[in-house]
């Protein structure tokens, strides 16, 4: 359901490689349907996706997003799709534009103190939001809006946020995870079977989620969405081990194999088992690429630069 809006700047532009013009113009707002009337993607609204899966009597909400606005708006979107109440929302890992909008979905602390509604993470969510938040949030705060989220949208600025249209501060909320695992967890809620799964990405506590009996997966961010992958960033937060990085797109794929259709936690859903494992197998070799032939050419005596230059 196309809305018809861009929040991507979209115009040709001197300034700006056709190229990332092109990527813009696919960030138009819209709500996906992978599998039908089962599960939805909010795509555009923001620099996440989230997703919301229907059950017998209730809905599975990944990733609320980056604000309380945020949040309020896609669950409007959602809505006008179904009225059944949420039963449990999923925070796939801890970086500001996943887990923050819960309260914006219309989701008190009581609904979660009485167990109405459940919110499940990985063990180590709040170790590493705490760290993020406290620790070391002013300088992450300050190179994330340099590099990106204070600079004015347009031919001299930002284009889009790569992974999204934009990202926007605004009113924001976290409800504690009442449910946390490891490795694997496998429940059923509102009638809906999922197995959420440890697979590391661009977080360490990044966590998969699959749905057997749709044959569905999310991927959340081990497959951060239609661009490369941030193996290092821009705002030069907590290093990104690449090879945990594919060994987590390896345990992705065990899943994928049996998938008919994807979704993540940016940009939009795939469908069809070929064209999802072909992009997730893809994905996981450059990680591995860059990193294995970036030691290679380190041990030849290669410097910064013409190792960038190289690979």
């Amino acid at each position: 359901l196309d809305r018809g809006d861009n929040l991507a700047f979209t115009e040709a532009s001197d300034t700006i490689h056709p190229e990332q013009t092109a990527f813009a113009r696919q960030m138009q707002r819209g709500i996906y349907m992978p599998v039908k009337d089962k599960v939805y993607v909010a795509v555009g609204y923001g620099i996440t996706s989230t997703t919301m899966v229907v059950g017998d009597d209730g809905v599975i909400i990944i990733d609320p997003g980056e604000n309380d606005d945020f949040g309020a708006l896609v669950m409007e979107e959602f809505r006008s799709l179904t009225d059944k109440p949420i039963k449990a929302i999923v925070y796939t890992h801890r970086h500001p534009d996943h887990p923050f909008g819960s309260k914006g979905l219309g989701v008190t602390e009581e609904d979660v103190k009485s167990g109405k509604v459940k919110i499940y993470a990985h063990d180590s969510f709040m170790e590493y939001l705490v760290n993020d938040a406290s620790v070391v949030g002013p300088i992450l705060s300050i190179r994330t809006a340099l590099a990106s989220t204070l600079l004015d949208v347009g031919p001299e600025g930002r284009v889009h946020q790569a992974l999204g249209p934009t990202f926007d501060s605004g009113p924001v909320s976290l409800l504690q995870p009442t449910d946390t695992f490891d490795e694997m967890l496998d429940v059923t809620i509102a009638g809906v079977r999922m197995v959420m799964f440890h697979a590391y990405g661009d977080a360490e506590d990044e966590i998969g989620v699959w749905f057997p009996e749709m044959k569905h997966l999310h991927g959340s961010e081990t497959i951060q969405g239609e661009s490369f992958p941030n193996i290092y960033t821009l705002r030069g937060t907590k290093f990104r081990d690449p090879v945990e990085w594919y060994t987590g797109v390896d345990r992705l794929l065990e899943y994928a194999r049996e998938a008919d259709s994807y979704s993540g936690s940016h940009m939009r859903p795939w469908v069809g088992n070929e064209f999802i494992v072909e992009r997730i197998t893809n994905y996981r070799d450059a990680i591995q690429y860059v990193h294995d032939q970036t030691v290679r050419l380190m041990n030849m005596g290669y410097t910064r630069e013409e190792l960038a230059d190289t690979i």
